[in-house]
């Protein structure tokens, strides 16, 4: 899995064959967004935008797996929240 850091919805599941080409195209798309001014949320205004590659957790769900959020407060873990509502994912 493939997302970015500065942004929200802007994810893709790499399933092989990869189409380098496109990939390359969405994510130079989503990188010279500044999420900022599509929200108007502060936090989003100075993140430099980049790309985080981490392993597709697959719980078996059709809509994708379940959404993990660890809410972290002075960088220790202080809350642990799941989605469980049905989503798209992005295959590429």
């Amino acid at each position: 899995m493939a997302k970015t850091n500065h942004a929200s919805g802007m994810t893709m599941v790499l399933q092989r064959p990869i189409d380098r080409t496109r990939v390359i195209e969405q994510f130079d798309e989503w990188l010279a967004l500044n999420y900022y001014w599509v929200t108007r949320e502060l936090q989003y205004l100075d993140i430099k935008p980049r790309i985080m590659v981490e392993e597709f957790l697959d719980d078996g769900n059709a809509d994708g797996p379940l959404d993990y959020w660890f809410w972290c407060f002075h960088g220790k873990p202080a809350l642990i929240q799941f989605d469980n509502k049905p989503h798209t994912i992005n295959p590429f």
